[in-house]
């Protein structure tokens, strides 16, 4: 559903609240959830809350595999050169 949410929302915008609401509940269950992790990470950083969304992709960074393509798309944002 926080899924469905975001790609119907429009890309200018932050995030919508409902699908980070989402997304914060599920780290509560499940806190290594990588698209959880993402998002929230994403969320903070719209917000300009950069310590937050550092620590939830730093967390992420840790559970994907060095090579893959998400690994170097969160590392990118972590470097600051992210959108």
């Amino acid at each position: 559903l926080a899924s469905n949410l975001i790609e119907a929302s429009d890309r200018d915008i932050p995030l919508p609240q409902e699908a980070v609401d989402l997304f914060e509940r599920t780290l509560t269950i499940a806190p290594d959830n990588p698209d959880a992790l993402f998002f929230t990470g994403m969320a903070a950083a719209q917000r300009n809350n950069l310590g937050p969304a550092r620590a939830q992709w730093t967390a992420l960074l840790k559970l994907l595999p060095p090579d893959s393509p998400a690994y170097a798309t969160v590392k990118h944002r972590l470097d600051g050169r992210g959108e």
